[in-house]
């Protein structure tokens, strides 16, 4: 059996998500993929003694997208203000009407970054009525998965999260 590139870049960055977000929570998943999203993350938080980890209530979906160098290079990606990708309509509105939050993670391997938004907010945001009228999506450079799950995340931002953004 063949085990393609596009497989082997997708086990690299899943690996590289699951070291970045492993600190703050724990992981979710499917047993088939058939809900349209990667990885759930169900936060933890210190516990008050500060020796533990307390289990949250709060669950938040990604859905992962890897773009590879040969298809971005750095030097483009550093002069680009966006990266684009194409997402399937019918996938914005089951995310968009999911009561968890739905994070679109975007792996750049040119710049080895991570890059999320959140994708109620985003539909909300472009979209009228949540109804996509392209199937051009955009994610902004602002790199946001570090500052939501990253080595020294801002407690603000779990809580963030936690609330779906709102």
């Amino acid at each position: 059996m063949k085990n393609g590139v596009r497989d082997d870049f997708e086990n690299k960055y899943m690996g590289k998500f699951r070291a970045l977000a492993a600190p703050h929570g724990l992981f979710v998943e499917y047993e088939r993929d058939r809900a349209g999203r990667d990885i759930g993350l169900q936060l933890t938080r210190t516990n008050q003694a500060g020796d533990g980890k307390i289990v949250t209530p709060a669950l938040i979906w990604f859905q992962m997208k890897g773009i590879m160098a040969g298809t971005l290079a750095l030097a483009d990606y550093q002069k680009s203000e966006e990266v684009v990708l194409d997402l399937e309509v019918a996938h914005l509105r089951f995310w968009y009407l999911n009561i968890q939050p739905t994070y679109l993670a975007v792996y750049v391997e040119s710049a080895d970054q991570f890059l999320a938004i959140d994708l109620q907010k985003w539909v909300e945001r472009h979209t009228e009525n949540g109804a996509r009228k392209s199937r051009q999506e955009e994610c902004s450079r602002r790199p946001f998965l570090p500052n939501c799950v990253g080595p020294q995340p801002d407690p603000r931002s779990q809580e963030h999260i936690a609330s779906g953004g709102r």
